[in-house]
């Protein structure tokens, strides 16, 4: 390729590159789990999950997305406002081998 140009990354390796993401995401997550499982990993007004709750959260609901056939190559709209909640879900949709699409609440329709 010469110098200057650039090229837009085929479906596939767009594709690959973010499973590549998702992966280091998740293994972050775990290396957190493993290493401090009751430091605090996300906190929401009074509500706080450590990295061990955040964990078994996520893959529960992992689990669930997953006996319904969701893994990878799907995508799963998260519908919520910015929460703990949320994050637990974006977790288990890459737990599940899939990829998430947030919608924001406050956006019009």
């Amino acid at each position: 390729m010469a110098v200057g140009r650039s090229r837009t990354p085929t479906a596939a390796e767009s594709t690959a590159s973010n499973r590549g993401q998702f992966v280091m995401v998740l293994d972050d997550i775990r290396s957190c789990v493993a290493r401090a499982p009751d430091a605090i990993a996300v906190q929401d007004g009074e509500l706080r999950l450590t990295y061990l709750e955040l964990a078994r959260y996520a893959s529960g609901l992992a689990a669930g997305l997953t006996r319904r056939g969701i893994g990878q190559d799907d995508v799963v709209a998260v519908y919520a406002d910015r929460s703990a909640e949320l994050v637990v879900a974006e977790l288990s949709v890459l737990l599940a081998g899939a990829a998430y699409l947030p919608l924001d609440p406050a956006h019009p329709a």
